[in-house]
């Protein structure tokens, strides 16, 4: 039977120097020309019918992207075609995406405030139940 020297004791991680000393690299140090850091702006109803859409901040500089600008069909196709990428009137589910943005990066590293979008939600309607 073979014996580890590990079991039993506290055992250093390779990488654990390096992150906390800082000098671990990490995805969001890298930087590529001309790369934009991107953000999916999602529903936060359940259901709803998106009646207005407001960026509140100052939009210069970032790339605005709806369902206008898929190419092609605005379709994710997995089992059915029902699914847009991106949603165009109706949201259908809680973080159901609606815009994307990406820009470079800020010069503070932070994004501004959330856009801010204007659902109504749809009307719940149930079906009574039959008569007995």
């Amino acid at each position: 039977m073979r014996h580890t020297r590990a079991v039993g004791r506290n055992v250093l991680r390779k990488e654990g120097a390096f992150k906390v000393t800082g000098a671990a690299c990490y995805i969001d140090d890298l930087s590529f020309p001309d790369l934009l850091y991107g953000r999916t702006i999602r529903a936060t109803v359940p259901a709803g019918t998106i009646t207005a859409i407001h960026l509140r901040f100052d939009t210069t500089g970032f790339t605005i992207v709806d369902y206008r600008d898929v190419p092609g069909r605005n379709i994710v196709a997995l089992i059915d075609e029902d699914q847009p990428c991106l949603a165009e009137r109706e949201v259908r589910h809680v973080a159901e995406p609606i815009l994307l943005l990406g820009t470079p990066r800020t010069a503070n590293g932070c994004w501004p405030p959330r856009c801010r979008s204007t659902i109504t939600r749809r009307r719940q309607t149930t079906t009574p139940p039959p008569p007995r």
